[in-house]
């Protein structure tokens, strides 16, 4: 079954009762992901794309003020845009999770829900072991598309 990656933002992610709200969701819709809480609150998640359906309209659902689904494309997409051998074997190895952070560094998991990371640097690195930090950074805005 072919896999999708999404990416939503949020004006902030602080309260403990959002932050529970959102893992919850994330589990009820099977998706596996990231989620980077303070400003901005930054959602990076894996699954299907009726699971991922289902996680965005359970989040649109708890009216959370300037949530914003900025895309979602194909982990197979990424195999095709990346150039580097070294970035479509990480792709290969991290297709059936999206990386979790943890004091080791970023390993893999394929357990439903949420994993918190301290900064969009870590959402970056783990866009980037999957070969999507340059869709990351421009949904963000850090780097502008030159038209190719």
């Amino acid at each position: 079954m072919e896999r999708f990656i999404c990416l939503a933002r949020m004006h902030h992610i602080r309260g403990p009762n959002k932050y529970r709200r959102l893992r919850q969701a994330a589990l009820k819709s099977d998706v596996i992901g990231l989620v980077k809480k303070g400003r901005p609150g930054v959602l990076l998640v894996q699954g299907t794309k009726s699971n991922i359906s289902g996680f965005l309209k359970e989040v649109r659902g708890l009216r959370y003020l300037e949530f914003r689904h900025l895309d979602t494309r194909s982990l197979s997409e990424a195999s095709t845009t990346s150039s580097s051998a070294e970035t479509l074997k990480h792709i290969e190895l991290k297709r059936r999770s999206l990386p979790e952070h943890s004091p080791e560094g970023i390993a893999g998991t394929s357990s439903p829900g949420l994993t918190e990371v301290e900064g969009m640097n870590d959402v970056v690195q783990a866009a980037e072991k999957i070969g999507l930090k340059d869709w990351v950074r421009k949904q963000f805005g850090m780097i502008v598309d030159d038209g190719q």
